[in-house]
């Protein structure tokens, strides 16, 4: 599978931080954030149909990319704590990653959420839209995926792998019966067009403590921007965690 792949080399390591890509997106888009949380090891996902798993079949669902990620995690050395960071399509992606390792006896600490409303009121983001509208809305999004699909061959390359992952948003349906996660953060970009202060409230039905919205400079994309702002909240957050087994077990 080789779903995860670390990011960098912490010499004094006292978390594990999971990052999940946006539609499309992958791990280098997180490349910058080591110089924000020097003492985490930064874990990112690859999805199939990418880069080194260029050859893999794209995933038919968000719950079978969890479910591999979740597997791939629990053969790791057991991180404490474990926190997983979603942005956009990679924010259900994080949530479902969340539940399955919660089913393995391996929750997640913390749960960070970026750019992605609560999934109450379905996803909508495909809608079998031409190659021609997709892009427009990719360019809306970001003027610099111009510079990546400007290029023919990264054009056949990449957007089947979005239009595959708004695909898998739009079918995914939460299950409402499913436990609650132990802790969830909201991060978003001041900017963003694509999240409403409601929707980054709705967080709040999927944990059993809702940790609020920050809001940091940028748009969408706010965490590929050099200025590190999310990096540098996320570690906050971090900073004020203790693992989610203690919790729930209720050690003081």
């Amino acid at each position: 599978m080789n779903a995860l792949q670390t990011l960098n080399s912490p010499t004094a390591q006292s978390a594990e931080l999971m990052v999940f890509p946006h539609a499309g997106g992958s791990p280098r888009f997180y490349r910058h954030w080591p110089s924000a949380l020097p003492w985490i090891r930064l874990v990112g996902v690859l999805y199939a149909g990418r880069e080194r798993r260029l050859a893999d079949p794209l995933a038919s669902s968000v719950e079978a990319i969890a479910e591999e990620v979740a597997d791939e995690a629990t053969r790791r050395p057991d991180p404490c704590p474990l926190v997983l960071f979603g942005h956009s399509f990679g924010a259900l992606v994080a949530y479902q990653t969340a539940l399955a390792l919660g089913r393995r006896g391996k929750p997640a600490d913390l749960l960070v959420i970026s750019g992605h409303d609560a999934p109450t009121a379905g996803c909508r983001h495909g809608d079998g839209r031409g190659d021609d509208e997709l892009l427009a809305d990719l360019f809306r999004l970001d003027s610099r995926n111009r510079l990546v699909f400007a290029d023919p061959e990264l054009r056949a390359i990449y957007l089947p792998a979005v239009r595959n992952d708004y695909e898998l948003a739009d079918r995914y349906v939460p299950d409402r019966g499913a436990p609650r996660v132990a802790r969830i953060a909201v991060v978003n970009g001041v900017a963003d067009p694509e999240v409403t202060r409601e929707g980054a409230a709705g967080w709040a039905g999927f944990a059993d403590r809702f940790l609020g919205e920050a809001l940091v400079p940028g748009g969408h994309f706010h965490h590929a921007d050099p200025h590190l702002g999310c990096a540098q909240r996320v570690t906050q957050l971090i900073k004020g965690l203790r693992p989610a087994r203690q919790d729930r077990e209720g050690v003081a």
